[in-house]
């Protein structure tokens, strides 16, 4: 026995009152950084979406979600850090040093980073140009051209000098 087929109805899914094909749109993603305290205000709620990322547990977490990195869960640590007792620090420090964590503590840890970090940097330095002028000198014994060597070395002091004022400012 066939059964009857059953009467479709269909819905009109088209877009009924699109956009203005004569106008320019276009989808924007915009970050704003809001101080406490201050008001944020939507221009179009009804268009928009938003999301607030409040603490650094909210900022972790989509970092986390974004980006899968391994890397990223090792330094967790950092979440808790004001709670770390100072032999913890030191050892999380000693551990992770880099200039990514060098610059969290100097915002965050002002005291920390003035005891450990700073004279640690200051040795860092050192040893680096130093390494930086005898690297210079060996090429320039390898019958290197002297203009790329003269160059060579301005550019990593100018990019070691900018990356320094950046992480204070």
């Amino acid at each position: 026995m066939a059964l009857d087929e059953p009467r479709s109805t269909f819905i009109d899914l088209r877009l009924a009152n699109g956009l203005d094909p004569k106008k320019h749109f276009t989808q924007q993603k915009q970050i704003s950084l809001i101080g406490a305290g201050q008001p944020f205000t939507l221009a179009d709620i009804a268009t928009s979406k938003f999301e607030a990322y409040d603490s650094l547990a909210r900022v972790y977490l989509l970092f986390t979600m974004l980006t899968h990195d391994p890397k990223l869960a090792e330094f967790s640590f950092l979440l808790n850090y004001p709670k770390l007792k100072p032999e913890e620090q030191r050892e999380k420090y000693s551990k992770f040093a880099c200039h990514e964590l060098n610059v969290f503590l100097a915002d965050k840890d002002p005291k920390f980073f003035n005891a450990v970090v700073k004279p640690y940097l200051a040795k860092f330095n050192e040893q680096y140009h130093r390494s930086l002028r005898e690297f210079s000198y060996q090429r320039s014994l390898t019958d290197d051209d002297l203009m790329v060597v003269t160059y060579d070395l301005l550019l990593c002091r100018t990019a070691s000098r900018n990356r320094w004022r950046r992480s204070l400012a």
